[in-house]
C-alpha cells in the first residue's frame, strides 16, 4: 500500500476512534487549504418527557468555529431511536443555531430513553465534527 494511502487510512481510523473529524481540504492543485476546527454543542429542553406520543422537547445545535464565531450554513442529518423529529435535515442559521422538535413516543413504547443522533453533512466546510447525540429520559405517562 502506498505511504500516502496508509497515512490517510490511519487518519480515518483516528477520526472514528475520537468521534471528531478533521478534514483537510485540497485545492485544485492538491495543496492543503488549512484546517479550522468546529465545535458543535447540542442541547434539549426539557430532557425528560412522558411516553405519551405528544410531549415535545426543543433540540438546538450551537455551532462555533475555532474563533468562537457562529457557523452559518452547516447542515446536519438527524434520526432518533424512538419518538419522532419535526425534521431529519437541518441547517444552522446566521447565529450558528439549528433547531428541531423531538416528540416523545406513545405510551405503549417499551423504552425508558431515547437518543437523537445528529450527524454533520460536509459540503464546502474544511472541517466538521463527528456525530453528536442528545439523550432523553422517558417516563411512564402520568408521572
Amino acid at each position: 500500500m502506498p505511504r500516502h494511502v496508509q497515512s490517510w487510512t490511519l487518519l480515518a481510523l483516528g477520526v472514528l476512534v475520537s468521534g471528531c473529524s478533521i478534514e483537510q481540504g485540497l485545492s485544485a492543485k492538491g495543496r492543503a487549504r488549512g484546517v479550522t476546527s468546529v465545535s458543535v454543542m447540542p442541547t434539549a429542553s426539557p430532557d425528560t418527557l412522558p411516553r405519551d406520543g405528544r410531549s415535545t422537547s426543543l433540540v438546538q445545535l450551537f455551532v462555533r468555529d475555532d474563533q468562537d464565531k457562529a457557523v452559518a450554513g452547516q447542515r446536519f442529518t438527524l434520526w432518533t431511536t424512538v419518538g419522532t423529529l419535526s425534521a431529519t435535515d437541518v441547517t444552522t442559521d446566521s447565529n450558528g443555531i439549528a433547531t428541531v422538535r423531538f416528540t416523545a413516543p406513545p405510551a405503549n413504547t417499551n423504552a425508558s430513553s431515547a437518543t437523537v443522533i445528529l450527524t454533520p453533512v460536509s459540503g464546502d466546510r474544511v472541517v466538521t465534527s463527528g456525530p453528536r447525540t442528545v439523550m432523553f429520559a422517558l417516563a411512564s405517562p402520568g408521572l
